[in-house]
Formats: C-alpha cells, sequence, structure tokens
C-alpha cells in the first residue's frame, strides 16, 4: 500500500512539475522522470512511460540508458509488429551514448549487431 501511495504521489508531482515551462530541470530531475517512466514500463503503460523517458531525454539527450528505456516501451507497445527497424535504431542509438544492449535483445528484434 505504501509502495502505491509512493508512486501516486511521485507521478502526480512529476507530472505537474515536470509540465511547467517555467523550471529549468536538471539531471536529478531527469533520472526522477526516467525512474517513473521505468515504474510506468513495469506496469505495461507503455504509452505513458515513453513520455516520460521523453522528458527525460530533453534534458538529457544523450543518455544511453534513457534512450534504451524508452527503446524497451517502445518494442513492448509494438509487440504485435514485424517491422522492428524503428526500434533497432534506438538500440542503436543507446549504445552509440554508452548503453549496454545485448545481443539476445538485438537478436529478438531482428536489428544488426555486427560491428
Amino acid at each position: 500500500m505504501g509502495k502505491i501511495l509512493l508512486f501516486a504521489l511521485l507521478f502526480i508531482g512529476m507530472n505537474s512539475f515536470a509540465q511547467s515551462d517555467n523550471l529549468k530541470l536538471n539531471r536529478k530531475d531527469a533520472i526522477r522522470l526516467d525512474s517513473i517512466g521505468q515504474e510506468l514500463h513495469k506496469s505495461k503503460n507503455y504509452k505513458e512511460a515513453i513520455e516520460y523517458f521523453n522528458k527525460a531525454l530533453k534534458v538529457e539527450p544523450e543518455n544511453g540508458e534513457f534512450i534504451y528505456h524508452r527503446a524497451l516501451s517502445l518494442a513492448n507497445s509494438h509487440h504485435h509488429s514485424t517491422d522492428y527497424s524503428d526500434i533497432c535504431e534506438e538500440f542503436k542509438k543507446a549504445m552509440k551514448y554508452g548503453a549496454v544492449v545485448s545481443k539476445e535483445v538485438l537478436f529478438f528484434y531482428k536489428c544488426d549487431y555486427k560491428k
């Protein structure tokens, strides 16, 4: 119960916080936004998760982990698709900025992982 309440408070607080154009977001804020995105992903709210990852990426556009998290949510939101080219590009971009993406993940989404 406490975990749900904490998540709800974080979600409501960050939602209003992230929508304000007058505030300058920093790295800590980006990490919080990414964390909320991860919780939403775990709850299978992939579209909302993507929104939070996008907000985090506005603060840190070259953060490979944030890009990786967004790619996973994109992949899960399109799980019935057979064209994963956009998801592969996200994974490649994540790797470019330092994220570790396993060969198994790349193989599953039919990405060319050869260097």
